[in-house]
């Protein structure tokens, strides 16, 4: 099985595989013809990827079965997702029967029972029916116009000779009358996995992507030639531009009530006991999932491919999941762990903070999961610039920052190659280096000429980017980072509602960092309390010589004697462990 685009659909031919829809239904048999009119409809009906069985062992109903349900790990569960399949212990005893809707309660209970991944049916939305019912009504009514039309054309001439047409049994699509659409250009076939071996004559010859141009360079040639010409690669007459952005709708984003914010209540305390190795594992899991997914969705773009941009929703809809069953060990991980290439780790720790300032501004569920989206998306003009300049071991010259400060105008013209984008991803990444003051890049708006969305990912994204290891620094530490947030606000550059979402959130010692106490012990941030920023839960490490086994934990608001003395890098002896107190 194979997802293509619509596009690519041979056509005026049989076709040499079953062609499904992205939920499973068939849309076209082996063997049927179709022609640009079909595939037309197809897109019309905002079906613009199918599944092909095109290998020997595919077998349709059991594709279909695959295509209804997903493996899902446990922490993006929620009690709207029923198990589609059994669930056993690893001694073989029943957990939970098909059909179960699990709790939060019921995944500690997977979690004791090392259980990380589980299978549930997708629902009505992720599989898109609503488009199979648009293409069947459309496919419908095209018949119906053809049947009519050949009634009021009268009997056809025979074409045996004995003066009576063959029967023949109507077509399920006819297409009308009307001018057939320009027939649109295949887009460059998805590069096969490593080992694959493509099925001959699969589908039809594709056109060849256009080759990057040459490096610009030469006297007399200036910034702006120099980057177009880098970057023609990626523009599309329907690219989105700056002008269509900043006229779309734009405002500030409705909260609610924080004591009737289903969010916050949702928000779970874990408590401080050690959570089981299973959950740590599905973090773990979690995180570097969502790190290749946006390395995918990075080089999907840069190499003008078409990326499905509900892959993006779905991201951000399980991280926001996660977040609420286990907020304090994802932001650990994501404060503490740097493997992976820096963009694509850097684009999902800043869609968790997003996810979390968001939640703690008291926006709506809709909301929240749209800022991650949005926040996903954040940075991606930036695979359009030269790496040279991205990783540079020292200052950049006036010349390679105007070539940085030109990625929110890349980013717009990259995202033409977005599938079923979300209309504030185009403002939110040609915004997020605005500043309240008018001081940002590349308009200069100021105060609520700035999408909300735009202001949670530009605070997201400042503290990372400080907290991340660059070639021309080594990273700051977490705490280090928040004051430059401060600094910030106080400079009226961001917004104060932000800010206090981000310290409500994550704290002035932010979760998974380490502090030195007043009385000179080491400790490990565990959990920020939003009414005392400055005093968060600790587990204690001891001193660098003794350490104090089970690390006990400490409160440090409700705790006089002790406070934190200041940041301190992590210990050498638990450097290598991100799950280090947890």
């Amino acid at each position: 099985m194979e997802r293509i685009k619509s596009k690519e659909l041979p056509r005026a031919q049989p076709l040499p595989w079953d062609v499904l829809h992205a939920s499973g239904n068939l849309l076209f048999k082996r063997g049927e013809t179709i022609d640009d009119a079909t595939v037309e409809m197809l897109i019309n009906c905002s079906i613009r990827f199918v599944q092909i069985l095109d290998k020997p062992g595919d077998r349709l109903e059991r594709v279909k079965e695959q295509l209804r349900h997903k493996e899902i790990n446990v922490l993006g569960c929620t009690d709207r997702d029923i198990l589609s399949q059994d669930v056993y212990s690893k001694d073989n005893r029943l957990l939970f029967r098909a059909g179960t809707a699990l709790a939060d309660e019921d995944k500690q209970v997977l979690f004791r029972h090392e259980v990380a991944v589980v299978w549930v049916r997708k629902s009505s939305r992720e599989m898109r029916l609503g488009q199979v019912a648009a293409f069947r009504k459309e496919n419908r009514r095209r018949a119906r116009q053809a049947a009519a039309g050949a009634q009021r054309a009268g009997p056809p001439a025979a074409l045996d000779g004995s003066g009576s047409t063959p029967a023949s049994r109507p077509r399920s699509f006819t297409p009308d009358t009307r001018p057939t659409a320009p027939r649109l250009t295949p887009a460059p076939a998805p590069t096969p996995a490593p080992g694959r071996t493509p099925t001959p004559a699969a589908r039809p010859a594709l056109t060849p992507p256009p080759a990057s141009a040459p490096r610009a360079g030469g006297a007399g040639t200036t910034t702006q030639q120099r980057l177009a010409k880098q970057t023609a690669f990626i523009t599309r007459p329907d690219a989105l531009s700056e002008q269509n952005v900043e006229s779309a709708a734009r405002g500030v984003v409705r909260t609610l009530p924080a004591d009737a914010n289903p969010l916050l209540k949702r928000l779970r305390s874990q408590g401080h006991s050690e959570r089981p190795v299973a959950e740590k594992k599905a973090v773990a899991t979690l995180y570097a999932t969502y790190v290749k997914q946006a390395q995918e969705m990075l080089d999907t773009i840069a190499q003008g491919r078409a990326y499905d941009g509900q892959k993006a929703v779905a991201v951000a809809t399980n991280l926001m999941r996660a977040m609420l069953f286990d907020k304090n060990l994802l932001l650990n991980i994501a404060h503490s762990g740097r493997e992976g290439p820096f963009l694509a780790t850097h684009t999902i720790n800043v869609t968790l903070l997003a996810i979390n300032i968001a939640i703690y501004m008291s926006l709506g569920e809709r909301e929240v999961r749209d800022a991650g989206v949005c926040a996903f998306f954040h940075d991606v003009g930036m695979v359009a610039i030269p790496e040279r300049i991205i990783m540079k071991p020292g200052p950049l010259t006036v010349e390679e920052q105007a070539f940085v400060r030109q990625h929110p105008a890349l980013g717009l013209k990259l995202l033409g190659h977005v599938e079923e984008l979300l209309d504030t991803v185009p403002i939110v990444v040609h915004q997020e280096h605005e500043f309240l003051d008018g001081t940002g890049y590349p308009r200069g708006l100021k105060g609520d000429d700035i999408h909300d969305f735009a202001k949670i990912v530009a605070v997201a994204d400042y503290f990372d980017a400080l907290a991340s290891d660059r070639p021309y620094r080594g990273p700051n530490l977490p705490h280090h980072s928040v004051q430059g947030l401060l600094v910030g606000a106080k400079d009226r550059k961001y917004d104060p509602r932000v800010i206090q979402a981000f310290l409500r959130g994550v704290g002035l010692y932010p979760i998974g960092s380490w502090v030195r106490l007043s009385d000179d012990r080491l400790a490990k941030v565990v959990a920020a309390l939003p009414t005392a920023y400055d005093r968060p839960v600790v587990k204690v490490y001891g001193t660098e010589t003794a350490r104090l086994e089970p690390p006990p934990v400490v409160d440090l608001s409700t705790d006089d004697a002790l406070k934190v003395a200041a940041p301190a890098p992590v210990p050498a002896a638990v450097a290598d462990d991100v799950m280090a107190f947890f």
